[in-house]
């Protein structure tokens, strides 16, 4: 269930937000290792492993199968403001052309939603670029995006006994980054109707992919 809104500002500019207020997420089936965030005790004389210690669902690290699955019983998402400007008109062989910068941020943080499904818990930046070019009726719009996870709300603990103390030491999750591909066609059939087709994709990289 989600809000979505656009409006323009300018000539040349537009605001738009989008709010996801009810999200369910379904899990196949129990995890074999249990989803972040974890405590890894660690008993004297021993080394720790390395991490990572299991698999994870990079929109929504903490996911497991404890959340309810129809819609109507799920959870808050998160919501999405953000500010595209056209720096370029469109005309002739040459590209209009707009940029873009979104914010998202949750909607709740506390750990029973995270693990279902409601998000990370941390604030996302995104900026992204836009280009359409015209031909009669016809028109192509290509877009790309780079995202920057923020730091998840809940970290790894690590529990051992060093030097005579207890330490204990938070290890935030590392999340890869973002980026997004996009092609769309839109073919105007009257003054009030086109038809539209697009495809997008989203490909993690740097850091834990």
């Amino acid at each position: 269930g989600a809000l979505a809104v656009r409006a323009g500002v300018t000539r040349w500019a537009e605001a738009y937000g989008q709010f996801i207020l009810n999200r369910s997420v379904a899990v196949p089936d129990t995890l074999v290792n249990p989803p972040p965030p974890l405590d890894q005790i660690v008993p004297p004389g021993t080394v720790a492993p390395s991490r990572p210690w299991y698999s994870l669902y990079s929109p929504s690290p903490y996911l497991d199968d404890t959340g309810v699955i129809h819609f109507g019983a799920g959870h808050p998402g998160h919501a999405l403001l953000g500010l595209k400007a056209r720096a370029l008109q469109p005309r002739g062989a040459r590209p209009g052309i707009a940029g873009s910068l979104e914010v998202r941020f949750p909607l709740v943080t506390n750990l029973r939603d995270l693990q279902a499904g409601a998000g990370t818990g941390g604030v996302d930046v995104r900026v992204g670029a836009t280009s359409e070019w015209l031909a009669g009726r016809w028109s192509i719009v290509g877009a790309a995006g780079f995202m920057r996870p923020g730091q998840p709300a809940y970290p790894d603990r690590r529990i051992e006994w060093r030097d005579g103390a207890l330490v204990v030491t938070d290890m935030p999750l590392l999340l890869p980054y973002r980026v997004d591909l996009g092609l769309g066609v839109r073919r105007v059939l009257s003054p009030s109707f086109a038809a539209v087709g697009e495809v997008n994709t989203v490909f993690e990289t740097g850091r834990r992919t």
